[in-house]
């Protein structure tokens, strides 16, 4: 009943569908969502995916990952996401292409998921991201999980203090890349 919920175009039966089937998830409820996935003619949405994220298998990377490559910005975000969140080492490589070229959230998103999958090409790209405005939250988080440490005062948002963050983080990471960190 809920994963037929997901198909309604209505976004906010969508989002209250999902955070029920996350709640109540039963062991058949991956089999179902990735039924759902793999109809052509279903509106795939972020919440799906997001939601086959968080009860997939490592082995369902393959379904998310050509969501990542085309299609809705909202839908690759999530995506992208999913992917991080199945821990598949196999789809590294897809979000590294797609990171490449990409800009903005998706771009981000692969990064965070290629950082949760224990991935090193993230870390310059959330680096990178400490200085952007409206996603340096995220990539702080992302770096904090990589890292294990905070540097100390990474909320402060003054121009100076955002490049400090950076020059702490880049030297962080050099230490790493050198085999002394």
């Amino acid at each position: 009943m809920l994963v037929e919920a997901l198909r309604v175009p209505d976004s906010g039966v969508r989002r209250e569908a999902c955070s029920l089937l996350l709640a109540l998830a039963t062991p058949d409820t991956p089999d179902r969502l990735l039924t759902l996935l793999e109809d052509r003619e279903a509106p795939i949405s972020a919440e799906v995916l997001e939601a086959f994220g968080a009860l997939g298998g490592p082995e369902h990377w393959r379904i998310l990952s050509p969501r990542v490559q085309a299609g809705d910005m909202e839908v690759r975000i999530a995506a992208a996401r999913a992917l991080g969140s199945l821990g598949a080492p196999e789809s590294a490589g897809e979000l590294r292409r797609v990171m490449e070229t990409a800009s903005g959230p998706l771009r981000l998103a692969c990064g965070v998921s290629l950082a949760d999958l224990g991935d090193p090409d993230a870390v310059p790209i959330l680096i990178e991201f400490l200085r952007s405005p409206t996603h340096w939250r995220s990539a702080l988080l992302a770096l904090r999980r990589e890292a294990g440490t905070t540097f100390g005062r990474d909320r402060a948002r003054t121009p100076e203090d955002v490049e400090a963050s950076v020059r702490r983080w880049a030297h962080w990471w050099q230490t790493v890349e050198k085999g002394e960190g």
